[in-house]
């Protein structure tokens, strides 16, 4: 099972989601439970998505669900929450991107400025970071990547159930379907969309035992999704080798 220190956590699908993990980050390293979002998409937010306090002064921060920060983004933010009322005693900057040496040498030297002429601090963060912060309350892995560690489980089981003498079609979707991984996992998505969707497995194509030894050909290609009363929505293919 994978570790918030060891794995590639997906990304925030939306804007939403990372100012929400944004926001639980915040929470833990201001802690300050009652921090919350400023305002609503489309009101004047002045460079700040969440507010909350830190020894009861008035701390903010700004999630950017980009890959990089430049320049002229990081001053041009920190200027809008100059405006922000009251007046911010730290300023955190959230980008969904990788660590970047130059930005964070970059806010380095603007913090260190800021306090020199008594303004607030800048401090920046990155997908890691929060990551890391997330990481340390287990009901906060869940709820961002309970999906993804569910699927890890599974993929994890397959290939010792697939792999060995060829199952019929059926034979192999049955075996799949009874993994306690697989039962797991669709429970997950029936709660996380209220029972709308169910999680589905079709096989796609089976072995074919003539194949090469190294040819793809030799592997079950499954497709894994949810099945709404509309359609299947296929999330991921998957090739087990049956060797």
């Amino acid at each position: 099972m994978p570790t918030p220190a060891t794995s590639k956590w997906p990304a925030p699908k939306s804007e939403d989601e990372w100012e929400d993990m944004v926001l639980d980050a915040m929470r833990l390293l201001w802690s300050d439970p009652n921090a919350q979002r400023n305002g609503r998409r489309g009101q004047r937010q002045f460079g700040v998505d969440i507010f909350g306090s830190v020894d009861a002064l008035p701390v903010g921060a700004q999630a950017k669900n980009i890959d990089r920060a430049s320049e002229a983004i990081i001053l041009d933010e920190v200027e809008k929450a100059s405006q922000f009322k009251p007046e911010l005693t730290q300023y955190h900057i959230a980008i969904a991107g990788s660590r970047d040496a130059h930005v964070q040498q970059l806010v380095r030297t603007l913090s260190l400025e800021r306090r020199r002429q008594g303004l607030s601090p800048v401090y920046i963060h990155f997908f890691d970071d929060i990551v890391d912060g997330l990481g340390s309350r287990p009901e906060l892995v869940q709820k961002y990547w309970g999906a993804f560690l569910a699927l890890t489980a599974l993929l994890d089981v397959l290939p010792k159930v697939l792999c060995g003498p060829v199952l019929s079609t059926d034979a192999a979707a049955e075996r799949v379907a009874a993994l306690p991984q697989m039962q797991e996992f669709s429970h997950l998505i029936e709660s996380q969309t209220g029972g709308a969707s169910r999680l589905a497995m079709t096989v796609e194509e089976a072995p074919d035992l003539h194949a090469p030894a190294t040819s793809l050909d030799r592997y079950w290609k499954l497709a894994v999704g949810e099945h709404t009363p509309q359609r299947f929505i296929r999330t991921i293919r998957i090739a087990v080798d049956v060797d």
